[in-house]
Formats: structure tokens, sequence, C-alpha cells
């Protein structure tokens, strides 16, 4: 199965396309662009040059983040990957976009989130992503164990004073930011260039081999606005 991944709901265009097996995933494509202002006119060429580069005639399923992040960037992510599908005639679907980063972290970087060779299972999965929002504001994702909980929509304040970060270590928080605000500096900080989508495909491989275009298609893709005004 040959999977097309592309997001633009942050300030970045990235693109991927990748093989995946019962055993294994290849990647046969990536390309990102910190250039969020021209993903209205870059994306698609983007995905055009993955399908040459990988020699790719047509993917057999979209898979995309579909927010929260900026509002223009959500819409262009969702709007394409609806569009690609109906022409195509192939499953699109996608996944709350903060879920997707944290299941892109380097798995190195969870290894040892206490910083003192802690080697249980949950000081390993309790994590959380801060995602700047921009109007001051930061988009975060808890992950308690397995379970995701919801996205919320935060002030740096209202970050301070979630009761459930008490129980996550600072190497188990991370930030996407350009500037890492003072009291979020025990947060580790995250770039897009770090981030390994392969692993998301490989976390989500079930789901993925067992998709179908009448359960998964343009018409169930949704986009994942949480913020009642946005400026991009």
């Amino acid at each position: 199965m040959r999977v097309l991944f592309f997001d633009t709901t942050q300030d970045w265009i990235f693109v991927g396309i990748y093989e995946l097996t019962d055993l294994s995933i290849s990647i046969l494509f990536e390309k990102l662009s910190k250039a969020p202002k021209e993903s209205s006119f870059k994306l698609v060429s983007y995905i055009e040059e993955a399908l040459s580069k990988s020699e790719t005639q047509k993917p057999d399923c979209i898979f995309v983040p579909t927010g929260p992040g900026s509002f223009t960037g959500i819409r262009i992510t969702v709007t394409t990957a609806k569009d690609l599908s109906q022409l195509w005639e192939i499953p699109c679907f996608g996944r709350d976009s903060l879920e997707v980063y944290l299941l892109a972290v380097p798995s190195e970087l969870l290894e040892d989130p206490l910083g003192k060779h802690a080697d249980t299972v949950e000081s390993k999965q309790n994590l959380a992503l801060a995602v700047d929002g921009k109007q001051s504001k930061f988009f975060v994702k808890l992950r308690n164990q397995e379970n995701f909980q919801k996205s919320l929509d935060l002030s740096l304040d209202q970050i301070s004073n979630l009761s459930d970060l008490e129980s996550i270590s600072p190497n188990g928080k991370f930030i996407i930011s350009k500037n890492t605000p003072e009291n979020l500096k025990n947060w580790y900080p995250l770039d897009i260039e770090s981030l390994r989508f392969s692993q998301v495909l490989s976390a989500m491989k079930g789901q993925f081999l067992s998709l179908n275009l009448s359960d998964s298609n343009y018409q169930t893709l949704q986009p994942n606005y949480i913020r009642g005004t946005y400026v991009d």
C-alpha cells in the first residue's frame, strides 16, 4: 500500500509518500518547506513532485492531519485531500494534528523521559505537546498511557494551571514554537525537521491496511477547528 501524507495545518508544508506492508514501512519521498503563506499554490506542485520521484501513478490512500492549527492551513490540507480522494476514487482519512505530532516524536527522546534512566512504561507514555497557535495561545494535547485527551486551546496561564501536567516529566513535555515562552522553558523544543512521520504510519498500520472507500472517503473527512476566531 502506498500512502500519500501531507500537512499544511501549521507553519510548514510537508509531503511524503510511504510504502506500507504487513512487515515494514519504506519512505519513498519526503519534502519539507517552511513557507506557510505559499501552501495554497505550492502544495499541489509538491504532491506532483512526490508522485513523479516515487514513481507513483496514484497512491492507495491519503492521510492528513485535520487540525487544530492555522485556519487557512487546515482548510487547504483537508480540501486538497477531499478533492484528490474524489478524483482518484481512493480512501482518505485524517487524525488530530497534535496526535500525529506526538506519534512522530523521535523514539530516542522517549527513552529516558525523567532524565534519570527511568524504565517504567508509564513514564514513557505520559506526554504533553504544545504547538504555537498564535494570538498568544497554544494548542495543547496530553497523552496518558495509550489514551489521547482532547485538544485544548490555552493561554500560557491556563497551561501552567493544568493539574494533569503534574504527572508528566519535563522531558515528556514537548513544544513546537519559533520562540519558547519563559514559563515553558522546561519543555523540550521540537522542530518539524525532527518529526518522523513514518512512525505515525507504523503505529497506525492496522488502520491503514483495513481501509475501505465506503467508510473513509472525501465525504467523511472533516476539519478540526477548535477556535472560534482565527488570525493566520
